[in-house]
């Protein structure tokens, strides 16, 4: 903010600038329900992006309502700002991620999900399969795999 004094007659113009701060607690710019998609046996960082004065003093993150503590985690590590890397992830790292942010003048909190893609494989399959000659035989193969779209399961003999 700027105040200025002027004098026509004398053809002096002085200002001086006055920097505002506003405080405010934690406010998160990105949209909730974010998705964040990476692959099994890689890194991710779950991102998110805080706006606050005074700065973020810190922040808390869930999975599934489970609370995280990446304070001495082999694959798990807070990143500056607040987001959050996870490495060599597993199907069970999927889930919806909570992050709770704070400051001196409140909290704010927000989520996002991950989605963790890996191949498929067939986990369940019934053999042998016994049917008297003239019967009628049914077989199962159930497979796993993210994503696993509809058609993607055949037969061949």
């Amino acid at each position: 903010v700027t105040c200025e004094a002027t004098s026509d007659q004398l053809g002096v113009s002085v200002s001086a600038a006055h920097r505002l701060l506003l405080r405010h607690p934690p406010q998160f710019t990105s949209s909730p329900g974010a998705l964040v998609v990476a692959l099994e046996h890689s890194g991710v960082e779950l991102p998110v992006s805080v706006l606050a004065h005074p700065p973020v003093e810190g922040c808390d993150w869930s999975l599934d309502g489970r609370p995280l503590l990446p304070e001495g985690s082999p694959r798990h590590r807070l990143l500056p700002g607040g987001s959050l890397a996870i490495g060599n992830l597993s199907r069970g790292d999927a889930g919806t991620y909570g992050v709770s942010c704070r400051n001196s003048e409140g909290q704010a909190s927000t989520h996002l999900h991950l989605r963790v893609h890996y191949p498929p494989a067939i986990v369940r399959v019934q053999d042998p399969v016994e049917v008297p000659e003239g019967g009628t035989a049914e077989l199962l193969c159930l497979a796993d795999g993210n994503p696993l779209p509809t058609g993607s399961l055949s037969w061949t003999r």
